[in-house]
């Protein structure tokens, strides 16, 4: 009986490191259409082609949304808690990140 607890354990580890690589996948590819997607669609994205070419110091592009300004600022703030440079866990080049998209309004 201990034989067969064993083999369900590994099996169901290897369903989980194959689900966390196919979340991973995920992941790159999402973000490879999103980079995709801002540099292609950049000038439907503003309202003029020229006015907010200054504005953006990164290749994000504004995607407008639905959500209101509220709910984004609570989610920045949260994820600005959990990378801040000076916590145990931060992540300066992150924070950094966080901070330019923040500014620059892109939620990309």
């Amino acid at each position: 009986m201990d034989k067969i607890k064993e083999l369900r354990y590994k099996k169901t580890r290897q369903q989980l490191r194959y689900v966390q690589l196919e979340l991973e996948e995920t992941k790159l590819v999402y973000e490879n259409c999103v980079d995709k997607f801002n540099i292609e669609f950049k000038d439907e994205l503003f309202d003029t082609k020229e006015e907010h070419k200054e504005e953006v110091e990164n290749p994000f592009f504004k995607i407008k949304t639905t959500v209101d300004e509220k709910t984004i600022n609570d989610i920045y703030k949260r994820i600005a808690v959990k990378v801040h440079p000076d916590k145990q866990t931060g992540d300066e080049e992150t924070f950094k990140i966080l901070n330019r998209a923040n500014k620059n309004k892109d939620y990309g």
